[in-house]
């Protein structure tokens, strides 16, 4: 009876001071798992789909008609590759730029080339970017350009749920394409767009242009460029915008490739007695053979 009496005196304790904070600190993990555990996926149906697209839609005309005037610095760093590979590529040049946003309307003025702002010449004959803020988006958003939007996946960046969509937007109705100066050719494009599941705000989209065709005296030969560009939030003057942080333009023209990567930094709001800089001796003469982008 004594020794009974112990072991049950043993197991009483045994279940008092191990099993029940193990059962306790189980429910709390399995509570703290629960809640850090990604949002279900949202649901896989055309009305839900639709919904989503059509709050992007939304989304990118608030973003494009709502933004307020600004200034920021935006450093490009090209590469060139003249294999006509896409795979060789060779410095070209460094350029730190002030882009203005005002009216809706995007101007850009070179500063510094390498770090030197007494000859501000660029590398003639490649491609030069822009139109990375609301011109873009618009390429895909706009109502006119009809694109059709296919759901490809869920994903998780944060603690942000990103819906993934596939696009496409007919040579028809496309309002992007390349100019050299003297010609100019629309693109067919097609891509993938992330927005916020919740919102459908464009956190990222990558654009790519289908095959297309200049030519030169008898020849034809292919053109065509591939847009990446990222989003985060950003604060002007004490209020929070979903604003370009980085962007990749590659364009090819015949044989000639080139690479434009885009840091965009230093936003702040533009006054009504903000001065737009433009440096001394800035000089950048249009070369028929640098290719550019259509807006």
């Amino acid at each position: 009876p004594v020794m009974r009496l112990f072991r049950y005196a043993g197991l009483e304790v045994f279940l008092t001071a191990c099993l029940l904070p193990a059962l306790v600190c189980f429910g709390v993990l399995a509570r703290i798992a629960a809640a850090q555990a990604p949002a279900p996926p949202i649901a896989a149906t055309a009305d839900a789909h639709a919904a989503l697209i059509a709050r992007m839609r939304q989304a990118a005309h608030v973003y494009t008609q709502g933004l307020e005037d600004f200034l920021c610095t935006k450093i490009t760093t090209r590469s060139g590759d003249r294999s006509g590979a896409g795979s060789r590529w060779k410095p070209l040049d460094v350029q730190e730029s002030e882009v203005s946003y005002v009216n809706h309307q995007e101007t850009e003025t070179l500063l510094k080339v390498n770090g030197q702002s007494a000859n501000l010449k660029i590398k003639q004959g490649y491609f030069i970017p822009g139109g990375e803020f609301g011109a873009s988006l618009l390429q895909i958003f706009a109502s006119s350009v009809h694109a059709q939007f296919t759901f490809d996946h869920q994903e998780s960046a944060g603690s942000q749920q990103l819906c993934v969509f596939r696009y496409r937007v007919p040579l028809e109705t496309s309002r992007w394409g390349m100019s050299d100066g003297t010609q100019s050719v629309g693109f067919a494009h097609h891509g993938m767009v992330y927005a916020d599941c919740d919102s459908g705000a464009v956190m990222r989209f990558h654009m790519e242009s289908e095959p297309a065709e200049m030519h030169r005296l008898m020849f034809h030969f292919p053109v065509g460029e591939r847009l990446d560009v990222s989003y985060r939030p950003t604060l002007i003057a004490g209020k929070e915008f979903l604003l370009p942080f980085s962007a990749e333009a590659i364009a090819w023209y015949d044989s000639d490739w080139t690479r434009a990567e885009m840091q965009f930094q230093n936003y702040r709001k533009f006054q009504s007695d903000s001065r737009i800089i433009i440096p001394d001796h800035q000089e950048i003469v249009p070369d028929p053979s640098s290719p550019q982008p259509q807006p």
